[in-house]
Formats: structure tokens, C-alpha cells, sequence
């Protein structure tokens, strides 16, 4: 069964730890102290953190709760006098800057992207003392942000992975039911445990193809290009993927999407320059695709194109189901008793959009921009033109 939403490790599955300069950090932060005691040095400091690590943090995992790193920076700190006037999350941010290096999972950009493209909401759920700023903006600095409905980080939740709690919370966030998300994770003991006691799908993200004792989790993979063959790909051409849930994306007639792909047509440069700013994945109704494939009828390199962005996910056509007709026929029966009193016209493709657009309750943003060529419909007022081939 195609995921309704993903929910994503951070370390270890997004992101690969490449260095921690835990001096580094700490220098860096000494060197904002609006105020520091003579006699403490960079090593005294380092010896109350390497306590304070091992006293707290390492068991943290233990009682599955967390503690922030502004609690353990002023249980360092402030047992020596240490004081700052720079706010605390500006410290957070410039401590990480300072000592950790990341570097981004092969694959993972291209996988956020597709499932963005696939109407598949992601977000993160990290176990984390530092705060989702912190890793919002490491995500960030690798491309990996752009599309994330949201970062979740045990530092603003008190507990930890595998704790149920984090994992409910996040699938409320995401506004989809726990077993219609897949979480992705490269440990068993937190990712896996965790996902399948919340009665979500669990993926263990094994790059280094380790051996499950527990053969816990529903699904392994090597890495995220497995993750897309074996789990993501059935998305594109899954009418389940949309059921009743809300989705966002850009609602395409068949206008747009010929003149996207006929250099001819009047509106071709509007078109292309609209979809390079659109960050919405496009999505269509059957009718407007049968109703463009007709109009594209004289060039097959033009149905070819057509078709081929249904193939690579593109485009995504909304399903449709018997509940529809009805409203759809309502609709139809409003148009032509308007075109009696008037010019106006609307065809039966726009009247299935329309319809398909109020039952899935596509974004009121989307369908009110009247100057996108991608929703003409909201402002059309007489018959389409059709395209010069």
C-alpha cells in the first residue's frame, strides 16, 4: 500500500555526521561570555561538558527524555560564573556552526522533491537537544528543507524516540492517520521500535546493510534510491494516494497544459515562466487530460510529451469516483442555464475540476491566484481557444 505521508529520520538518514569539534564549539562560545572568572579556562570547561555528558545527556536514551542544550550548556557554565548577554538561540546556532559538519545522504534531496511532486507530505522527527532552528537550518544548507511540512526535534517535546508520544504528535502535525505514514530511520532501536509501536510502517534505513536480529521492520533499504523503487514508486500511479485528505497543488485545465508543451501557442512563455516559480506539484483531472491529448491530436510528440510527465510524476491525475457524477452533472446543468442568459461558457473538463477541487479542498491560495495559467478556470469567462499546432 502507497504511504498517505513520510516521516524521516535526521542524522543518519538525511544527513551523515561527518565531524563534531566539541573545542571548537565551546571556544567559540567562550569567546561570547559577556563575562568569565580569570581562572576558568577552555579546559575546565570541557571537563564540566565531558561530566555533564556523561552524567546526563548519555542517558537520555535510557528514560526516552530530553534535555535541551540550553539546560546543559547553563549546567556547564553557570557552575562557573560564566555569563552571557547574546540570547540563548543565537548561542545554540553559532555553538553548531562552530562544531559540526554534515553532509547529505545520496539520493535524499531528489526523493523530498518527488514525493512533493507526488502530493506524499514529509517531515522530520529527530531526537535532538538542539532546538529545530538548528536543524531546520543544517536540512537547509543541503536542500533538503524545501519541501518538509515540518521539523520535529525531541529538544521541543521533552521526550525521545522511541516514546509513542513523539511519534502521535507527529502524525497529528502531518493530519494523517498513523498507519497510512511510513517512517524511515537508520536505528532500529529508536526509529523502527518506536514507528511500529505507533502502528506506522517501518523502514530501516540500512545503508550499511546490517543484520536486523529483531527482523522488526516491515521494509529495509540500502539507501534512498531502494526507498523510491521499493516504496515511493507506486505513489505515482496510485488513486489512493489522494482519498479524501486535503492536498496541496496547482489544479491544471487543459489549456495550460498545451500550451506548456505547443512552442506556438499564445500563452507558451507565460506557462513555462509560471511553472519555474511553482513549487506546488500540478495535478489534473481525466477529463482535461483527454480533452488536451485531443487537442495535441496533430502532433504525437506532443501526446508523447503529454503522457510522458504522467509517467515521471510530473502531472498527477485525481482520481475520481461515482459520488462525483452526480455533483459533476449538477454543475454542468448550472452552466447551461448561466450560457442562456449569457456569453459565458464552461466545458465539462473545468465543471470535473471544479468538482474534484471542492471535494479534495485543494489550497484557497491556489485556486484564487487568477493571474496562474495553471488555474485559468477561476477566471475564465468565455469559451477556451483552442491551440495553434
Amino acid at each position: 500500500m502507497a504511504p498517505q505521508g513520510l516521516l524521516c529520520d535526521y542524522g543518519g538518514t538525511l544527513v551523515e555526521e561527518v565531524g563534531v569539534d566539541l573545542r571548537a564549539g565551546n571556544e567559540w562560545l567562550l569567546s561570547r561570555a559577556c563575562y568569565r572568572p580569570a581562572h576558568v579556562t577552555l579546559e575546565h570547561v570541557l571537563a564540566r561538558a565531558s561530566r555533564v555528558t556523561n552524567e546526563v545527556a548519555d542517558r537520555r536514551d535510557d528514560v526516552h527524555l530530553e534535555t535541551a542544550w540550553p539546560t546543559l550548556t547553563r549546567l556547564i557554565h553557570d557552575f562557573f560564573g560564566i555569563r552571557f548577554d547574546t540570547p540563548m538561540a543565537e548561542l545554540e546556532m553559532g555553538f553548531w556552526k562552530a562544531s559540526v559538519q554534515t553532509r547529505p545522504m545520496p539520493g535524499a534531496r531528489q526523493a523530498l522533491e518527488q514525493c512533493h511532486q507526488w502530493g506524499v507530505p514529509a517531515a522530520v522527527v529527530s531526537n535532538s537537544s538542539f532546538g529545530e532552528a538548528v536543524i531546520r537550518y543544517e536540512l537547509g544548507k543541503h536542500g533538503l528543507a524545501d519541501h518538509l511540512a515540518f521539523v520535529m526535534v525531541s529538544a521541543d517535546y521533552s521526550v525521545r524516540k522511541p516514546n509513542v508520544l513523539l511519534f502521535e504528535t507527529a502524525a497529528a502535525r502531518l493530519g494523517i492517520q498513523p498507519k497510512g505514514i511510513w517512517f524511515v530511520g537508520d536505528r532500529l532501536d529508536t526509529d523502527v521500535v518506536g514507528a511500529k509501536a505507533a502502528g506506522m510502517t517501518a523502514v530501516w534505513f540500512n545503508p550499511n546493510e546490517r543484520y536486523d536480529p529483531s527482523r522488526g521492520a516491515d521494509l529495509t533499504v540500502a539507501d534512498w534510491d531502494d526507498l523510491m523503487q521499493h516504496v515511493l514508486k507506486p505513489v505515482s500511479s496510485s488513486p489512493r494516494s489522494f482519498g479524501n485528505r486535503p492536498v496541496r497543488g496547482v489544479l491544471v485545465d487543459a489549456g495550460p497544459l498545451v500550451a506548456l508543451l505547443d512552442r506556438t501557442d499564445p500563452e507558451h512563455e507565460v506557462c513555462v515562466a509560471t511553472l519555474k516559480t511553482t513549487r506546488e506539484p500540478l495535478i489534473t483531472v481525466w477529463p482535461a487530460f483527454i480533452e488536451a491529448m485531443y487537442l495535441l491530436g496533430r502532433s504525437w510528440l506532443g501526446q508523447k510529451a503529454l503522457w510522458s510527465r504522467v509517467e515521471t510524476a510530473a502531472l498527477a491525475l485525481a482520481p475520481l469516483g461515482e459520488t462525483d457524477a452526480p455533483r459533476i452533472g449538477d454543475l454542468e446543468r448550472v452552466s447551461l442555464a448561466r450560457d442562456r442568459r449569457c456569453t459565458g461558457h464552461r466545458d465539462v473538463a473545468i465543471t470535473t475540476a471544479l468538482q474534484r477541487d471542492h471535494r479534495s479542498h485543494w489550497n484557497d491560495q491556489q485556486r484564487t491566484a487568477h493571474q496562474n495559467p495553471y488555474v485559468p478556470f477561476v477566471a475564465a469567462s468565455g469559451p477556451p481557444t483552442p491551440p495553434r499546432l
